[in-house]
């Protein structure tokens, strides 16, 4: 025992507190009155604690070391404020301290090692309270850390009686290596238990300053850890394990190294440079498979693989080289909000065990990161590269590796739980080899007036009529001449550089559009016919993706292209025998219809709901009514659930009421040739479905 001058204070006056720090368990005593006996001085930063005291009057069996430690604790301009415990004690109203601040104040301490904690603290619950007042041992009371740091301390004892525990290994950033016995904490209860002890850590207990920045979880978690080894390693000591190793040699055999850091009280893995990384790769692999995280966590672990982005570093249509380096970076994202992602290299950043990112809580990030990297390495055996750092963020593939992660690894790794984020490209078909249909017309301007309209003089423009066609092999937006196509499929490269781009050539694709070319030449057909060829081809008819179609002349000006005269749309104005007026957007709506109605296209009116697609609808047909040469036009069947035909008929009624409306629905409904007289003597048909 540590002697320490009696200081004038009665123990059954002072309150015993305890707090977590560097390694050690601290005790400390507040007293009700000042202490004038301090040894240290104020800083700076700090004030001394002015009715602070080291304990005195422990057992003899209670080692410890004098040290001293900063608290953020209440004050009321440099005056600490009483503990509830001692404010109970001497009778103060807690309301006098409403007016409180933090502050930094120091305190004289007794560091208990962590072998030592548990014992002195059951000791204290025994001896040490007030409640014992026939022990000359026992104190005024006991402070909420004291009794926080007890439950903490059974815990541990919980843990190791049910063998939750296992042995870890360390890396730091210089590479050097130390092993240690770590409580076990990841099952379901196991961590329950450990957050309801979290929650309930008082003020006090977090007070230090110190790396744990008051943060509850990490102060108790390396509590734990500290006690659990320590314990471990005496037991170890105790029963002589060390001797099982103690002729073998661990420079031959990595286990023997980490051994020897786990069975005596040396933490330090005696290996030589070369042996590091064999021996965390296979301590870390080991340690993934007690757990199998997948899609149970709050957090996933992900890859994500990304192109080289330097320029010049393949030419295009060109097989990469070896110095072309994809990379496969990590990272955790949160299962509830796929948005939050921290990345690896911010990972290793991060100080404290527990962190809370947008109100999603993180425990041990550096720990989950390379237990889930362990566990990818068991499925994708490239990423046992990165268990040999002590930091791993990412690792580098060549362009062969990088094709057979995405062809074949890439679907495992989902399969297992895991998050692979791709580059765009990879799942869609215009990063792929495929066909492109080229449609040749006649130059815009010989088909069409000075005023955007069919020239009467022309070839009827529409789906009817006739075109060129060939096809073009294409990788997305770019078209290979037949130079650039020999020159690719000689190259056999899986991923390559097309313009600018990175695609993937699948041997398969490249044969079937040799194959899809010579046996498809080109010719004549309807324009109608090309288009479903182009936008309907099914892959496994022709062996290769269409990607789409490229036309010309007055074909591409149809459709929007930019080769040849555009094709005007005609501003039709509002009939005169249509009783209303067109807003200028539905003026437009109608214009657009009867333009593509000329041309033979289908159409779609989108606007949304209210906005008159009935009136524009109405107009039109007034309209074709007006500008026939004879007034005829045969009858539109209009289809429109049930609860709306009363309301066409209104609108019809209101609109255009020359127009002769047709009801064709329910039993009363006509059939055969009276259907069709009927019809033949009406310009809107209405049924409904």
């Amino acid at each position: 025992m540590i002697e320490v001058p009696e200081q004038g204070v009665e123990r059954s006056a002072m309150v015993i507190h305890a707090n977590w720090s560097n390694g050690f368990l601290h005790l400390w005593c507040e007293q009700p009155t000042p202490n004038h006996d301090h040894q240290i001085e104020a800083t700076d930063d700090s004030l001394v604690h002015s009715h602070a005291a080291r304990p005195v009057g422990l057992p003899a069996w209670v080692q410890g070391q004098e040290r001293t430690l900063t608290l953020r604790l209440p004050a009321i301009e440099e005056e600490p404020v009483p503990s509830v415990t001692m404010s109970r004690l001497i009778g103060r109203d807690q309301d006098e301290d409403s007016a409180a601040v933090l502050r930094e104040f120091t305190v004289p301490t007794l560091a208990i090692k962590p072998i030592d904690a548990g014992p002195v603290l059951e000791w204290l619950v025994e001896h040490g309270d007030s409640d014992h007042d026939d022990d000359e041992h026992a104190f005024g009371g006991l402070g909420a850390g004291i009794k926080y740091f007890v439950a903490a301390s059974r815990l541990a004892s919980h843990l190791l009686a049910g063998h939750r525990v296992v042995p870890m290994i360390l890396q730091d950033a210089q590479g050097e290596l130390s092993a240690g016995w770590w409580p076990w904490l990841s099952d379901p209860m196991t961590a329950a238990r450990v957050q309801k002890l979290v929650d309930s850590m008082p003020g006090v207990g977090r007070s230090v300053v110190n790396e744990h920045a008051h943060d509850a979880w990490s102060l108790t978690t390396d509590f734990l850890a500290a006690v659990t080894d320590a314990r471990c390693r005496s037991t170890m000591i105790r029963e002589e394990m060390h001797d099982t190793v103690e002729d073998a040699d661990p420079e031959s055999d990595p286990q023997v190294a980490w051994l020897l850091g786990l069975l005596d009280n040396t933490e330090e893995v005696p290996s030589v440079q070369g042996q590091r990384a064999d021996i965390v790769r296979k301590v870390r692999r080991w340690i993934s498979e007690l757990e199998d995280r997948g899609e149970s966590s709050d957090w996933v672990f992900g890859l994500r693989i990304a192109e080289p982005i330097a320029d010049g570093l393949a030419a295009d249509i060109s097989r990469p080289d070896a110095t072309v380096k994809w990379s496969l970076s990590f990272y955790l994202q949160s299962v509830d909000d796929e948005e939050i992602v921290l990345r690896a290299s911010d990972i290793w950043l991060i100080q404290r065990e527990r962190i809370v990112i947008s109100g999603l809580t993180l425990e041990n990030p550096q720990e989950l990161l390379m237990a889930e990297l362990g566990r990818a390495s068991r499925h994708y055996k490239k990423l046992e590269e990165a268990l040999d750092s002590s930091e791993p963020i990412e690792i580098l593939l060549d362009s062969q590796e990088a094709y057979a992660f995405l062809r074949e690894n890439k679907p495992i790794l989902e399969e297992q739980g895991f998050v692979v984020q791709s580059p765009p490209w990879w799942e869609s078909p215009s990063g792929r080899l495929g066909a492109r249909l080229k449609i040749e017309s006649d130059p815009a301007e010989t088909m069409f007036d000075e005023n955007g309209d069919p020239d009467g003089a022309a070839p009827q423009l529409g789906l009817n009529s006739l075109v060129g066609y060939h096809w073009e092999i294409a990788i997305g937006d770019t078209t290979l001449t037949l130079h650039e196509f020999e020159q690719l499929a000689q190259q056999n490269a899986p991923l390559v550089r097309i313009g600018g781009k990175w695609v993937e050539i699948r041997p398969e694709d490249v044969q079937n559009a040799i194959k899809f070319i010579g046996e498809n030449p080109g010719g004549e057909m309807e324009l109608g016919e090309a288009m479903q060829l182009a936008l309907a081809s099914d892959s496994s008819q022709t062996g290769l993706p269409v990607t789409g179609l490229e036309a010309t002349g007055w074909v591409a000006s149809l459709l929007g292209g930019e080769d040849g005269a555009s094709i005007k749309l005609p501003e039709l104005e509002t009939p005169e025998r249509f009783n209303g007026t067109l807003r200028p957007y539905q003026s437009r709506g109608m214009s657009w219809m009867s333009f593509m109605e000329q041309f033979g296209f289908g159409a779609c009116l989108a606007d949304d709901m209210g906005l008159g697609k009935t009136i524009q609808m109405l107009a039109l047909m007034v309209h074709e009514r007006t500008v026939a040469p004879d007034g005829k036009v045969d009858p539109t069947l209009l289809v429109v659930p049930m609860s709306v035909i009363g309301n066409w008929m209104k609108e019809a009624q209101k609109f255009a009421p020359q127009l002769r409306v047709m009801v064709h629905h329910g039993v009363d409904r006509l059939t055969d040739d009276s259907f069709s007289e009927a019809a033949s003597n009406s310009d809107l048909i209405l049924t409904t479905y």
